[in-house]
Formats: structure tokens, sequence, C-alpha cells
């Protein structure tokens, strides 16, 4: 809500009096409708509420905006803001790396358009917690030779998880990889899978 001022002519008199008015919203857009009308104010009330409805004008640093009388011209619109510059003696700073930056977000619209198309949703982050459950891991097999054999695998899916990798059109490697000897990473042990779930492989 804000305050409004009227002037209206009586006699020789110009008679100023205020109205409470507040914005509301129609089927023809956007309507101010008077509250309550506060009649003539006194010259130290009419200077309080011009501060309250100067106060926007105020605070965005710009002149407080002023009624004009109803028989005014319209204001002459601003001059247009015209600058000189010299091309020559410009110059090109902080230049960055824009591609991967601009990569990611792009990656992830399309990322959102596939699952939209899939009618899974737009949800991005939680397709990924889903596809968190997947694991691979090294299968290690001792030979006669003393050398180990290490095998890449994947560890089968939950049911559901399954079923929206059919719905995906996504299939997991179903063949073991052979990697040459690596250095074991040093960090905490994670619980073990079941050699029996470790039937899928990374290609």
């Amino acid at each position: 809500m804000f305050l409004r001022r009227h002037t209206k002519l009586v006699g020789d008199n110009d008679y100023t009096y205020w109205a409470l008015v507040k914005s509301i919203r129609t089927a023809k857009g956007s309507r101010h409708q008077v509250v309550a009308h506060l009649g003539k104010l006194t010259p130290e009330e009419t200077q309080q509420a011009r501060e309250w409805s100067d106060l926007e004008a105020l605070l965005n640093g710009t002149p407080p905006a002023q009624q004009l009388p109803l028989d005014a011209p319209p204001p002459p619109p601003p001059a247009p803001l015209w600058r000189t510059v010299d091309v020559s003696l410009g110059r090109v700073e902080r230049v960055r790396q824009f591609g991967r930056v601009y990569l990611a977000p792009a990656l992830w619209r399309t990322l959102e358009q596939w699952m939209a198309s899939k009618g899974l949703g737009t949800c991005a982050r939680q397709l990924l917690k889903e596809l968190d459950e997947l694991h691979s891991m090294d299968v290690v097999l001792p030979t006669d030779t003393k050398v180990e054999l290490r095998l890449r695998v994947v560890a089968q899916p939950e049911k559901e998880l399954a079923q929206l990798l059919v719905h995906l059109g996504l299939a997991l490697p179903k063949r073991p990889k052979i990697l040459p000897n690596v250095v074991p990473k040093i960090g905490p042990k994670k619980s073990q899978v079941p050699a029996n779930q470790a039937n899928h492989s990374i290609d």
C-alpha cells in the first residue's frame, strides 16, 4: 500500500487531500484500489506523507516523483545517451578458458532432456543417486606361476536398478577385463561384494 496525493481546485484555493491506496490484480490487469481517504492534512502531516511516498525514490538514489497538474503537457522524453569511443585504444582483459565451464551445464541440461524423453522427469540428481548403487571391483586370482590375475568386473545391480537401466536402454558389460598390475590405493577398505554378484564387467 502507498499514499496518493490528490489536488483539487476549490474556488481560488488548491485543496489537497490524501488517500491510502493498494494494488490489486483484476481480469483487466493491475489496478489501484482506495482503502481509505485521509482528507486534508496539516502542513506537518503533508510533509510526512510526502517523505513516505518519496522513500522508494530516496533509497534508489533517484529524484522523488512529482504529480503534475492534469492540464500540464507530458514531460519530454530523456535525450539518448551517447558516448564516443576509440576502438584503436581498446584492450582485452581477463582472458579465461570457458569451454569446460560451459560444457558442464550443457551436459546437465542434455541429461535432463534425455530423462524427460524417457518419461523419468527432469531430476538429474535423483538419477545420479540411483546410479551410485552400481559398483565395479577388481577380482584378483592367484595362478600357478605366482603371478596374480586381475579382472575388472561390475557387480550385478539390484532388481529395481536393473529395470531402470533397461528402461534407459543402458547395458552393462558382461565380460571381465584383464588389467595389468596396478598399485593398490591407500585408503579405507570398502565392504566386499560377494563373488556371485560380480558377473558383469567394464569393457
